[in-house]
Parts: C-alpha cells; structure tokens; sequence
C-alpha cells in the first residue's frame, strides 16, 4: 500500500482572473478550488500538463499582465496573458475544455 502523500493532484485555482493550472499533494475540499485525482506518478502528470498547457498556449512565463509580452508570446507558444490580451472569456473556454478533458 502506497502513503497517500504519495499521490499527486491536478489543481485548477478557479477564483483568479486567469484560473492557474498546477500540480498539489493533497486536496483541500474547504478552499474551493477543483481537483483531479489522485495520480501516482508525478512525473508523469507534470508531463501530461505541460503537454495540455502547451497545446492550449497557456505556458505564460510573466504573468504580471504588464504590456510587454513574455517570451513565448513572442514564440507563439502563450496566447498574450501577460499583455492582458486574451479576454477572460476565451481563456475560461480553454480552462473549461480541460476540465471536460479531466472528467
């Protein structure tokens, strides 16, 4: 039998402007977030989201929302949540895609 700190769970904050995505150890059902799981492997999941992000174009490195773009927006890998471009209703649609991917 495995610790059940030894599972991982896939976080959605649902309460910031932009819904952050990223792995926790344990879920707390009192702070109202959503969460998947539990998955065994970690390395794994992290591969998986990172995957899900990347696909989506949600890998934004500066999310200060200031004018000037990250990185990967100038890449074409974010879709600009650091220039505060995307309305919050697009990026709500591609968080609620990856939601009905979880379930």
């Amino acid at each position: 039998m495995k610790s059940p700190k030894g599972y991982c769970y896939i976080k959605i904050k649902v309460d910031d402007k932009y819904p952050d995505i990223e792995i926790h150890n344990e879920p707390n059902s009192s702070d109202g977030n959503l969460y998947f799981g539990p998955y065994t492997n970690k390395n794994t999941v992290e591969k998986g989201l990172y995957g899900i992000k990347e696909h989506s174009k949600i890998l934004c490195t500066n999310s200060s929302g200031n004018a000037s773009g990250c990185l990967k927006y100038s890449t074409n890998l974010c879709i600009g949540m650091c220039t505060a471009n995307p309305s919050e209703e697009d990026y709500f649609a591609l968080v609620e895609q990856m939601i009905f991917f979880y379930l």
